[in-house]
Formats: structure tokens, C-alpha cells, sequence
């Protein structure tokens, strides 16, 4: 098959989601396939990933989190915020509070952080979450950064496991 590539996208599922957006875009544009596959190597370098998880069994049962830090985390109520870089999951902060406080200050954050994205396209990677909810989190993006398209992608099996039902995730591409 001299016509098949794989690229890793060193991201989750919506990673995979936003290079086959793109390359569809591409090819409809009539651009070879290796040039698409040198574009779409070129591109995943500029992603940029963060979610918000809110129940830490999951990342504790994988090995991820210690029994006693999500002890301590679940007890508070305190809710990581995780990014993906280079195929590796990184913590960098967490918000404390209920699931919806937590979720409005994670979006107000990662909305601020949206200045310097590529505007064509958001995805959003999701488990569990009930589409009022869904439609709450693409009202908070939307006021205060318009998205050509934001797509909503349902969280595969493999990255539910690790992140439990009531999270999510923003991808983009950063300017180049």
C-alpha cells in the first residue's frame, strides 16, 4: 500500500479526530498525500491539549495518582487539570470546588489561553457528559473566542477508562 500513512498524533482521540479533519481539507483542496502527511507531521507539533477530570479513581486504578493523593483530592473536592505534550500527560494545576465551578474556571482559563490558537478549529473530547452540558461549554468558549468550527467528539473506551465520565478535553492548533 504506497498510498497509506500512519501518523502519530501523540494526543487522545480528539488529537486523531483534528488530523483527519485536516487532511479531508487538504485532499479536497487537491494536495498530494505526502505533502498532506508532511503538513499534518508539521501541524501536531503545534497542538495544544488540556483537560479537566473530576473523579480520580480512574487515574488512581491505572496507576496514575496514588491511593492517597486521590483520597485527599476526592475528599476536597479538588479536580486536576491534566495537558498532553509530546504523547505524555502532564498535571500543571487544579480547581477546587463543585464539578460546575470547577468546569467555569477551567473554561474562563483555557479560554484566555485561546488568543494565540489557529481560530479554524476546537475539538472537544468527551465522556459522560449530557449534551445541556456539552451546549453550556461551547456558550462559556463562545464568548470569549470565535471558533470557524468546534467539533465534539465522544471519548473513546480507552481514554474513558483513564479519565471517568464527567470530563473533558480542548484541543487546537497554537499560531504558527
Amino acid at each position: 500500500f504506497n498510498n497509506v500513512f500512519v501518523i502519530d498524533s501523540r494526543q487522545i482521540s480528539n488529537g486523531q479526530a483534528f488530523l483527519v479533519i485536516e487532511a479531508c481539507r487538504m485532499a479536497e483542496e487537491g494536495m498530494p498525500a505526502r505533502e498532506i502527511v508532511g503538513e499534518l507531521n508539521l501541524m501536531k507539533e503545534r497542538f495544544y491539549t488540556s483537560f479537566i477530570v473530576n473523579d480520580l479513581d480512574y487515574l488512581k486504578n491505572i496507576g496514575q495518582l496514588s491511593p492517597f493523593v486521590a483520597t485527599i483530592f476526592n475528599s476536597f473536592l479538588i479536580r486536576p487539570v491534566m495537558t498532553i505534550k509530546n504523547g505524555r500527560m502532564k498535571f500543571v494545576k487544579s480547581r477546587l470546588g463543585s464539578k460546575e465551578n470547577s468546569w467555569y474556571r477551567y473554561l474562563e482559563t483555557e479560554s484566555g489561553k485561546m488568543k494565540n490558537a489557529d481560530k479554524r478549529m476546537l475539538v472537544i473530547s468527551y465522556a459522560g457528559i449530557p449534551q445541556k452540558d456539552l451546549l453550556h461549554i461551547r456558550e462559556t468558549i463562545e464568548k470569549k473566542v470565535q471558533f470557524e468550527s468546534i467539533y465534539f467528539v465522544q471519548s473513546s473506551a480507552a481514554i474513558t477508562v483513564n479519565s471517568g465520565d464527567n470530563a473533558f478535553s480542548l484541543l487546537y492548533l497554537k499560531k504558527s
